[in-house]
């Protein structure tokens, strides 16, 4: 039978375990009158970004100890979530957002207007862009990479997967090659804002519509 000093231990451990794990949520809001390019430096973690006409860039991030971690806080050193937002700054237009901590994954929901410019480097997660006419610069060391954008607004178009697979359906002049273990696509479509995706290991996938 187990008795009360073994069970309060038991306990703490839970509650310790359970606190250290807790997800912490950041809601930030910018006005997109000042802004015309967007650029996002992130470690580990997804980042959905999807059409608003709200007239704001509404960001949403969730920050959780990483997939995997497991450690007895009293032995190890947790990361504090509580601690923890992303980094924020508005310089000559360009909205710059990053998150840069160690132990920590991070899911964000990214609502914002048509920009001239998107740039993204993901170290390792996925990336989906839904129904935004930008120009894009994406580029994720292990995942992958979808978007889903518009024929008329989008130009050159080329995606690139070192270790993986491309694919890019609604382009006119598709090009694929693929060497040993890499693959690369190329196509156009009707407008000038240039589309380029590139992944070390995993794959992207464009879609015209």
């Amino acid at each position: 039978m187990i008795n009360v000093k073994t069970l309060g231990t038991v306990l703490l451990l839970a509650f310790s375990i359970s606190v250290a794990c807790a997800d912490e949520v950041r809601r930030h809001t910018f006005d997109s009158d000042e802004i015309d390019r967007l650029d996002i430096d992130t470690n580990v973690g997804t980042l959905l970004i999807e059409h608003s006409d709200s007239g704001s860039i509404e960001v949403e991030v969730v920050i959780k100890a990483e997939d995997g971690r497991w450690s007895l806080s009293w032995f190890d050193d947790e990361p504090d979530l509580s601690k923890i937002d992303i980094e924020s700054r508005i310089h000559a237009g360009e909205l710059n957002l990053g998150l840069d901590a160690d132990d920590v994954s991070a899911d964000w929901v990214i609502r914002i207007p048509d920009l001239d410019r998107i740039s993204i480097e993901l170290a390792v997660g996925t990336v989906e862009i839904v129904d935004i006419n930008s120009e894009f610069d994406i580029q994720v060391g292990v995942g992958t990479i979808d978007i889903e954008t518009s024929r008329a607004s989008t130009g050159r178009i080329t995606a690139s997967a070192g270790v993986g697979d491309t694919r890019v359906r609604g382009a006119s002049d598709t090009e694929s090659q693929r060497v040993l273990v890499s693959s690369d696509t190329s196509g156009s479509g009707d407008g000038d804002m240039d589309l380029s995706a590139d992944v070390g290991v995993g794959d992207v996938r464009i879609a015209l519509r």
